[in-house]
């Protein structure tokens, strides 16, 4: 990992840790994406005295451990900072900590870290309400990896996510083995299996590569039950889902609809958490591959920091989207200033335009030479190729 890099999350923790009267934050965010390095690089700016434990680096971690580590820290003066890196594995860690700072009002500043969204969402909702910030993290995107390690837009498509595998990338055998090893299975042993009951592990990882499969894509949850190894009800691929959700493994994108009950009864798009996850589900050469490719591109941009900016207006766009790649002559625009057309022009001509409330023009056309492609953005970089600088994939507005 580039230890010089420092992601944005560093100079948020540090404006809110400045404040008068900080509130507890809670940092929270998937495995190997540089939350603990980056708050080391917090800590190396002395601004404060500080204490840093950790709770992985323990058999047992309880109520005593953390007032033990509490104490520590009241030592150092008031005003100390205090780092608690994997507090999920705390047993009852939010009550505990709720009654050390009721107790002692802001005397210490408390980082939280955490690599569970469900067990840390849980419990600072229900124990600390009003007492915290929480502070997601997400995998890296095409922007930080290119400052960082001089990424490419093909190489993002392939290996982007985890900077701890950009070393291996050489060698794809290697790749693959620390992206299983070192990241999912660790995921899913440690975060997953070890706090939530799963009938049939097997049958759980089998889903996740099958999931990681379909990126951006909508598939039935009767399709998903079709190619697993086992019996089981949509019920239960649900929960899988979620479980992967909260592990920020894998995100289900619902179609946009303005009736809610349309949004809730529609299959889901399957997003893998980032685009390395899905080259382990298909192989490392997706951007050789133009059908994978697409599909990449398509992952690639509803993960980007423009779906989580201006997620409302993109993710009616992103549905937009994905229907023109079906339906020739089709456009849309439901007045929230984001619109999609693609139409025929001559017989083997075809154009696309853009309109997002972002862009740097109005609307940018292109002419394409090959009809859209009848699954959803098989041809997604086809497309998307000739208008894709209106969106960055790190959010931002370059020009065409």
């Amino acid at each position: 990992m580039s230890t010089s890099y420092q992601r944005p999350f560093v100079d948020t923790l540090d404006q809110r840790f400045r404040a008068e009267l900080p509130l507890i934050q809670v940092l929270a965010g998937p495995r190997q994406v540089g939350k603990t390095t980056g708050v080391r690089q917090l800590l190396a700016q002395g601004a404060w005295p500080h204490h840093y434990a950790n709770a992985d680096d323990v058999l047992v971690s309880d109520r005593n451990w953390l007032l033990e580590h509490w104490q520590k820290a009241l030592l150092l003066g008031d005003g100390a900072l205090l780092v608690i890196d994997e507090i999920q594995k705390v047993a009852n860690w939010p009550e505990t900590i709720k009654a050390l700072w009721d107790a002692q009002p802001r005397r210490l500043r408390v980082l939280l870290l955490g690599s569970s969204a469900l067990q840390i969402q849980a419990g600072v909702t229900e124990s600390l309400a009003g007492r915290f910030e929480l502070l997601r993290v997400h995998h890296w995107t095409f922007a930080e990896l290119q400052a960082a390690f001089g990424y490419d837009l093909p190489r993002y498509l392939s290996f982007g996510g985890y900077p701890g595998a950009v070393a291996l990338e050489h060698d794809p055998d290697r790749w693959y083995a620390y992206m299983k090893d070192a990241i999912v299975e660790a995921v899913i042993g440690k975060d997953i299996l070890q706090s939530h009951k799963v009938a049939n592990p097997a049958l759980f990882r089998q889903a996740f590569q099958i999931l990681c499969a379909y990126p951006a894509q909508e598939i039935s949850y009767t399709k998903l039950l079709g190619q697993l190894q086992d019996k089981g009800n949509t019920d239960l691929i649900k929960h899988y889902i979620d479980l992967y959700g909260g592990a920020f493994l894998l995100h289900a994108l619902q179609k946009y609809s303005p009736k809610a009950w349309l949004t809730r009864s529609s299959s889901p798009k399957m997003l893998p958490a980032c685009p390395a996850l899905y080259s382990m589900a298909t192989g490392v050469n997706v951007a050789q591959n133009p059908e994978q490719r697409g599909r990449a591109f398509e992952l690639a941009v509803a993960l980007s920091e423009a779906i989580t900016k201006f997620s409302l207006a993109s993710r009616k766009l992103f549905t937009k989207f994905s229907r023109a790649c079906t339906r020739p002559n089709w456009s849309a625009d439901s007045g929230d200033k984001s619109s999609v057309k693609i139409w025929r022009k001559r017989r083997r001509s075809w154009s696309i335009s853009l309109s997002t409330p972002w862009t740097s023009a109005s609307t940018r056309s292109r002419e394409l030479t090959a009809p859209p492609s009848t699954a959803v953005a098989a041809k997604g970089s086809e497309l998307w190729g000739g208008i894709a600088a209106e969106v960055n994939l790190s959010g931002s507005v370059i020009n065409a």
